[in-house]
Formats: structure tokens, sequence, C-alpha cells
């Protein structure tokens, strides 16, 4: 009698082993772990290798060859894809499925990095991992209400600032900040009759902005720490800074020049949202973070910051993009326009 005949004469038992086969499904269904924004295990991870001036032959001679070597010896790397540029090499390195303990395996990566920096020329930078390359946005706020977008980013980085000290928060990240700089612009003619030069103001400014550590005095037996105002923190103070003339006065920056504050031209990114000048936040959760606790913990600095900020317009909505080859391609663009 083969299995099948068994089952087909014994219906009452067939029937009974199915109701429990369907009542286990039921309760596993009911009792099974569950997580808003699950997160995979982090089995991928980039490497930047800069060495700055050299040319793709070199880099992969004295960087990149060093690298490979030492990462071979780590059993929990399963592949390493490399892409030599120069004065940069790129490495994306993969886990194996089968590797339980994911941030031990990094660590061991992160050691033979080290081991292969003391191998590498003078010139070159430390190499740099960046494993957090697949990441659930769970929640995307758009600040608008603005046409100057350096006021957008500023209330977005101001809400980035209560988001990330939520428990349940794991990282915020800004799309659409424009950058910024500062531009002092003066005019010739006023300079001309001042006799001072543009090559002159800017070696002015930069004595003015210089970071000199303060170290420290004894009094009484006490240690004072000194910390010397060198260091321009607003554009209030640059304004202020004095320049000193042929003539032995002193004028503020702001008499001579006009100091601004305007985004980065050509801008780093640009967004918007229904037409408008936009910047998004995007917050992703930590592990485990479960469905009862996260919406109530990142919606009070949302309201925080809305309540400090009237006059932005939020709007928030749920998504479950993956954020990998996006993460990969600002990794490398930054490290690119760093070197260049």
């Amino acid at each position: 009698m083969n299995l099948l005949e068994f089952l087909l004469t014994r219906q009452r038992f067939t029937l009974g082993i199915a109701l429990l086969i369907s009542l286990a499904g039921v309760m596993a269904w009911f009792t099974m772990p569950r997580e808003e924004d699950p997160r995979l295990e982090e089995r991928v991870g980039l490497i930047l290798a800069p060495l700055p001036g050299a040319d793709a032959e070199q880099v992969e001679r004295l960087v990149v060859t060093h690298l490979e070597e030492e990462l071979a010896e780590v059993d929990a790397v399963d592949s390493i894809k490399v892409t030599i540029r120069s004065s940069v090499g790129i490495l994306n390195v993969e886990l194996r499925d089968s590797t339980e303990d994911v941030d031990e395996a990094w660590a061991r990566v992160s050691d033979a990095m080290d081991r292969a920096y003391a191998e590498m020329p003078e010139s070159a930078l430390k190499p740099s991992l960046n494993r957090k390359l697949i990441g659930t946005e769970s929640v995307v706020i758009a600040v608008t209400g603005s046409q100057d977008s350096l006021e957008l980013a500023d209330a977005a980085k101001e809400l980035r600032r209560h988001l990330l000290g939520q428990p349940g928060v794991s990282e915020v990240v800004l799309n659409g900040d424009p950058g910024e700089q500062l531009v002092v612009a003066f005019d010739e003619a006023t300079a001309k009759r001042l006799k001072l030069s543009p090559e002159h103001l800017a070696n002015l400014i930069g004595a003015r902005n210089a970071s000199i550590p303060g170290g420290a005095i004894r009094v009484a037996n006490r240690r004072v720490e000194l910390r010397p105002e060198s260091e321009l923190r607003s554009v209030e103070e640059l304004r202020e800074t004095r320049v000193s003339l042929p003539g032995g006065a002193a004028l503020p920056l702001s008499s001579i020049a006009e100091v601004k504050r305007i985004p980065t031209d050509p801008p780093t990114e640009r967004a918007r949202m229904n037409g408008e000048p936009a910047v998004f936040v995007g917050v992703i959760r930590r592990r485990r973070w479960m469905r009862s606790s996260g919406g109530r913990e990142s919606g009070s600095p949302f309201m925080m910051s809305r309540s400090r900020i009237p006059n932005w317009s939020f709007r928030s909505w749920r998504t479950s993009r993956q954020r990998s080859k996006a993460d990969s391609q600002s990794s490398v663009s930054r490290c690119w326009s760093e070197l260049g």
C-alpha cells in the first residue's frame, strides 16, 4: 500500500492532519514577528580608496592590489567588484549569504583595509567603507513654502536635528539640498580708492578664519581651557571683520563689500514638489522597530519643528524605496568631487 492509498482509505486521519496543518498556519500568521519597515542585512559595502593625482594604472598597482589581497583573506567575503578611475579605486564588497554575524564580518573587512593602507604610499588617503547602502525610507517629508532654497534647506536641517534625537530613527537623509557658499563682492572703484586688492582681502579673511587650538593654562591648581576666537561662526561675524587700511584705519568688511550667503552655483541638487522648490527629508527607522512604537516616536519631533517654523509647508507620505544604487553613486560622486 503506497502513501496515496493510505490517505484515501483513512479519510478521517487525512482530514485531521489537514486541519492541524491549517491551524498551525493560522497561528503562525498571527504570532509571527512583524516590522513596519523591515531592514535587510547589510551584506554589501562600498570601499573608496583615493590616491590623489594618480592615473588608473597607478591606482590599481599602489592601492587596489593591496586591498584585494587583504580582503581575499576574509572568509566572509563572497565577491569583490572593482572599478578604477584616475585618483580613486572603487570596490564593491559582498558578504556570503551564510554569514550570520554581519557586524563581525565587516569588522574583519575594516581590519583588512587597515593592513592594506599600511602598505600604500604616503600620498594615499585612508580608504573608507560605506556599508549603509540598503535603506528603506519609512517616511518622506517635503519642506516647501518659500522660493529661497537656502531657507528651505535650513528648515529641513532643523527638522533633521529633531528627528535624529528620536530612539526609533536610524538615519535622516536630505534630498534637494542645493549646498551653500559665501560670496564677498566689493566695488572695484571703492577698493581702488582705499588702496585694497582682492588678494589682501582674501588673505585677511583666511587669517581671520583660522582654526587654532587653544590649549590650557593652570591657575591656582585648576586647569583652564583656552578657546581662541579666531574662527568665523556666522555670516554676521564675517561682515564685522575689521579690514586694515594702508593709512592705519580699520573698517568693517560690510562697509566696503557685500557679504552674502547664496546657493552653490551650479546647485548640487534640486527638488520640486508640485512645481514648487522643495527639500525632501527621508526618515529611516532602526532595525526591528515595531509598528506600535514607530509612528508615535517619529511624530513628536515632526510636530515640534512644524510648530517652530510655521511659515513652511510640510507634507509627508510613506514609501518603501530602497536607496542602494543611489547611495553608491552619491558616495562615488562625493569622493570624485573632493579629488577634482
